[in-house]
Protein backbone atom coordinates (compact mmCIF):
# COMPACT_ATOMS: atom_id res chain seq x y z
CA UNK A 1 0.00 0.00 0.00
CA UNK A 2 1.17 3.43 -0.95
CA UNK A 3 0.93 7.03 0.84
CA UNK A 4 -1.81 7.36 -1.51
CA UNK A 5 -3.63 4.30 -0.72
CA UNK A 6 -3.07 5.61 3.05
CA UNK A 7 -4.79 9.31 2.04
CA UNK A 8 -7.98 7.41 0.38
CA UNK A 9 -8.51 4.90 2.68
CA UNK A 10 -8.86 7.38 5.15
CA UNK A 11 -10.17 9.98 3.72
CA UNK A 12 -13.19 7.53 1.93
CA UNK A 13 -13.52 6.11 6.10
CA UNK A 14 -14.66 9.72 7.17
CA UNK A 15 -16.74 10.32 4.49
CA UNK A 16 -14.18 13.41 2.81
CA UNK A 17 -14.12 14.11 -1.06
CA UNK A 18 -10.96 15.24 -2.41
CA UNK A 19 -12.33 18.93 -2.11
CA UNK A 20 -13.29 18.18 1.57
CA UNK A 21 -9.84 17.14 2.47
CA UNK A 22 -8.05 20.08 0.23
CA UNK A 23 -9.88 22.51 2.16
CA UNK A 24 -9.35 20.87 5.21
CA UNK A 25 -5.53 20.58 4.57
CA UNK A 26 -5.57 23.67 2.88
CA UNK A 27 -4.41 22.75 -0.48
CA UNK A 28 -5.61 22.63 -3.85
CA UNK A 29 -8.20 19.36 -4.99
CA UNK A 30 -5.58 18.87 -7.73
CA UNK A 31 -2.48 18.45 -4.92
CA UNK A 32 -4.87 15.70 -3.24
CA UNK A 33 -5.69 14.22 -6.56
CA UNK A 34 -1.82 13.83 -7.24
CA UNK A 35 -1.00 12.64 -3.72
CA UNK A 36 -3.72 9.63 -4.21
CA UNK A 37 -2.35 9.10 -7.66
CA UNK A 38 1.31 8.56 -6.68
CA UNK A 39 2.39 11.77 -9.03
CA UNK A 40 3.83 13.19 -6.03
CA UNK A 41 5.98 10.76 -4.66
CA UNK A 42 6.95 12.33 -1.12
CA UNK A 43 4.48 13.58 1.25
CA UNK A 44 7.08 16.06 3.66
CA UNK A 45 6.90 18.80 6.26
CA UNK A 46 3.75 20.56 7.42
CA UNK A 47 1.78 19.14 4.57
CA UNK A 48 1.86 15.65 6.33
CA UNK A 49 1.37 17.35 9.18
CA UNK A 50 -1.93 19.15 7.95
CA UNK A 51 -3.07 16.34 6.14
CA UNK A 52 -2.46 13.83 9.02
CA UNK A 53 -4.46 15.98 11.47
CA UNK A 54 -7.08 16.80 8.55
CA UNK A 55 -7.28 12.56 8.80
CA UNK A 56 -7.04 12.18 12.50
CA UNK A 57 -4.32 9.70 11.72
CA UNK A 58 -0.75 9.23 12.94
CA UNK A 59 1.74 11.09 10.56
CA UNK A 60 3.97 7.82 10.87
CA UNK A 61 0.97 5.61 9.53
CA UNK A 62 0.06 7.56 7.15
CA UNK A 63 4.29 8.20 5.89
CA UNK A 64 5.31 4.58 5.97
CA UNK A 65 2.23 2.27 6.44
CA UNK A 66 4.05 1.52 10.08
CA UNK A 67 2.59 1.55 13.55
CA UNK A 68 -1.38 2.01 14.19
CA UNK A 69 -3.75 4.24 11.87
CA UNK A 70 -5.24 5.72 14.81
CA UNK A 71 -3.61 4.51 17.98
CA UNK A 72 -5.35 4.31 21.67
CA UNK A 73 -4.42 7.28 23.77
CA UNK A 74 -3.82 8.21 27.36
CA UNK A 75 -4.60 12.05 28.11
CA UNK A 76 -1.55 13.16 29.86
CA UNK A 77 -1.65 17.65 30.69
CA UNK A 78 -1.24 19.76 28.66
CA UNK A 79 -1.39 17.67 25.22
CA UNK A 80 0.70 15.24 25.35
CA UNK A 81 -0.47 11.33 26.02
CA UNK A 82 1.02 7.88 26.42
CA UNK A 83 0.54 5.37 23.37
CA UNK A 84 1.64 1.86 25.40
CA UNK A 85 3.72 3.82 28.15
CA UNK A 86 5.84 5.11 25.35
CA UNK A 87 4.91 9.62 26.20
CA UNK A 88 3.92 11.53 23.01
CA UNK A 89 4.14 15.00 22.41
CA UNK A 90 2.15 17.37 20.60
CA UNK A 91 3.52 18.39 16.70
CA UNK A 92 3.19 21.97 16.51
CA UNK A 93 2.80 24.24 13.32
CA UNK A 94 5.20 27.33 12.87
CA UNK A 95 1.49 29.36 13.70
CA UNK A 96 1.49 27.15 16.96
CA UNK A 97 4.41 27.42 18.05
CA UNK A 98 4.57 31.35 18.17
CA UNK A 99 2.53 30.93 21.39
CA UNK A 100 2.74 26.92 22.27
CA UNK A 101 1.34 27.28 25.87
CA UNK A 102 -1.52 28.59 24.60
CA UNK A 103 -1.70 25.93 21.48
CA UNK A 104 -0.95 23.68 24.18
CA UNK A 105 -3.80 24.36 26.67
CA UNK A 106 -6.22 24.58 24.14
CA UNK A 107 -5.34 20.87 23.82
CA UNK A 108 -6.45 20.36 26.86
CA UNK A 109 -9.93 21.38 25.83
CA UNK A 110 -10.64 18.66 23.29
CA UNK A 111 -8.14 20.15 20.31
CA UNK A 112 -6.55 17.31 18.85
CA UNK A 113 -2.93 16.70 17.70
CA UNK A 114 -1.20 15.02 15.54
CA UNK A 115 1.86 13.72 17.87
CA UNK A 116 5.77 12.52 17.97
CA UNK A 117 6.88 9.52 20.69
CA UNK A 118 9.82 10.60 22.86
CA UNK A 119 12.13 7.99 24.34
CA UNK A 120 12.12 7.83 28.24
CA UNK A 121 15.34 8.92 29.30
CA UNK A 122 14.17 12.75 27.69
CA UNK A 123 10.61 12.21 28.70
CA UNK A 124 11.52 12.13 32.21
CA UNK A 125 13.43 15.45 31.43
CA UNK A 126 11.10 17.87 29.78
CA UNK A 127 8.41 20.14 31.04
CA UNK A 128 4.53 20.04 30.53
CA UNK A 129 5.20 22.47 26.97
CA UNK A 130 7.84 20.30 25.46
CA UNK A 131 6.43 20.09 21.57
CA UNK A 132 7.68 18.95 18.66
CA UNK A 133 8.37 21.22 15.20
CA UNK A 134 8.86 20.42 11.75
CA UNK A 135 12.05 22.43 10.35
CA UNK A 136 11.07 24.42 7.31
CA UNK A 137 13.02 26.39 5.09
CA UNK A 138 17.39 26.52 4.45
CA UNK A 139 18.73 28.97 6.98
CA UNK A 140 20.01 26.16 9.73
CA UNK A 141 21.92 24.14 6.36
CA UNK A 142 23.24 21.86 6.26
CA UNK A 143 22.76 20.16 9.88
CA UNK A 144 18.99 21.16 10.00
CA UNK A 145 17.05 20.46 7.30
CA UNK A 146 13.58 20.80 5.83
CA UNK A 147 11.71 18.32 6.90
CA UNK A 148 13.45 17.35 10.19
CA UNK A 149 11.63 16.74 13.23
CA UNK A 150 12.81 18.49 16.45
CA UNK A 151 12.09 18.76 19.90
CA UNK A 152 11.43 22.26 21.80
CA UNK A 153 11.13 22.91 25.77
CA UNK A 154 10.02 26.03 26.92
CA UNK A 155 10.69 25.34 30.53
CA UNK A 156 14.45 24.10 29.79
CA UNK A 157 17.38 25.95 30.94
CA UNK A 158 18.87 28.21 28.64
CA UNK A 159 22.82 27.39 27.53
CA UNK A 160 24.96 29.71 25.51
CA UNK A 161 25.59 28.35 22.04
CA UNK A 162 21.87 26.80 22.23
CA UNK A 163 19.77 25.75 18.80
CA UNK A 164 16.61 27.87 19.58
CA UNK A 165 13.45 29.07 18.49
CA UNK A 166 12.82 32.79 18.94
CA UNK A 167 9.47 35.00 17.59
CA UNK A 168 10.67 38.40 16.68
CA UNK A 169 7.93 40.85 17.24
CA UNK A 170 8.27 41.87 13.35
CA UNK A 171 7.89 38.34 12.51
CA UNK A 172 4.54 36.28 11.86
CA UNK A 173 6.26 33.08 12.31
CA UNK A 174 9.00 31.79 15.07
CA UNK A 175 12.56 30.94 13.96
CA UNK A 176 15.35 28.84 14.28
CA UNK A 177 18.83 30.37 14.96
CA UNK A 178 22.15 29.38 17.67
CA UNK A 179 21.74 31.85 20.71
CA UNK A 180 24.19 34.07 21.51
CA UNK A 181 23.95 36.51 24.63
CA UNK A 182 24.52 40.03 24.10
CA UNK A 183 24.45 41.30 27.84
CA UNK A 184 21.41 43.83 28.28
CA UNK A 185 19.86 46.29 25.92
CA UNK A 186 19.17 49.87 26.46
CA UNK A 187 16.49 49.60 28.29
CA UNK A 188 17.74 46.89 30.65
CA UNK A 189 16.12 43.70 28.64
CA UNK A 190 18.48 40.60 27.37
CA UNK A 191 19.54 41.01 24.14
CA UNK A 192 21.00 38.36 22.25
CA UNK A 193 21.67 37.02 18.74
CA UNK A 194 19.78 34.75 16.89
CA UNK A 195 22.69 33.51 14.04
CA UNK A 196 21.85 31.02 11.31
CA UNK A 197 24.01 27.86 10.47
CA UNK A 198 23.58 28.75 6.77
CA UNK A 199 26.33 31.62 5.79
CA UNK A 200 24.05 32.89 2.67
CA UNK A 201 21.89 34.35 5.92
CA UNK A 202 22.93 37.17 8.32
CA UNK A 203 22.98 36.94 11.89
CA UNK A 204 20.22 38.79 13.68
CA UNK A 205 19.99 41.01 16.95
CA UNK A 206 17.17 40.94 19.02
CA UNK A 207 17.33 43.68 21.60
CA UNK A 208 14.95 46.90 22.39
CA UNK A 209 15.00 48.07 18.66
CA UNK A 210 14.19 44.64 17.30
CA UNK A 211 12.28 43.18 20.08
CA UNK A 212 11.52 39.28 20.63
CA UNK A 213 11.59 36.72 22.89
CA UNK A 214 13.18 32.88 23.29
CA UNK A 215 10.49 30.59 22.89
CA UNK A 216 12.57 27.23 24.00
CA UNK A 217 15.62 25.60 22.93
CA UNK A 218 16.16 22.56 21.07
CA UNK A 219 16.60 19.55 22.56
CA UNK A 220 16.87 16.81 20.33
CA UNK A 221 16.96 16.16 16.65
CA UNK A 222 15.31 14.01 14.03
CA UNK A 223 16.37 13.46 10.38
CA UNK A 224 14.49 10.98 7.93
CA UNK A 225 17.30 9.32 5.96
CA UNK A 226 15.33 7.74 3.61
Amino acid sequence: MTIGDRIRQAREALGLTQPALARRVGVTKSAVNQWEHGQTKRLEGENLLRCARALGVSPDWLLSGKGPMRPDRVQEPHGAYQVSGVRCLPLLDYVQAGRPRDAIAAMESGVGAVSVPIASDLAAELGPYAFGLVVRGDHMLPFFRPGDVIIIDPDAALRPGDIVLAKLEREELPTLGKYRARGDDENGAMAFELAPLNEDYPTVLVNARNPGEIIGPVLEHRRRLR
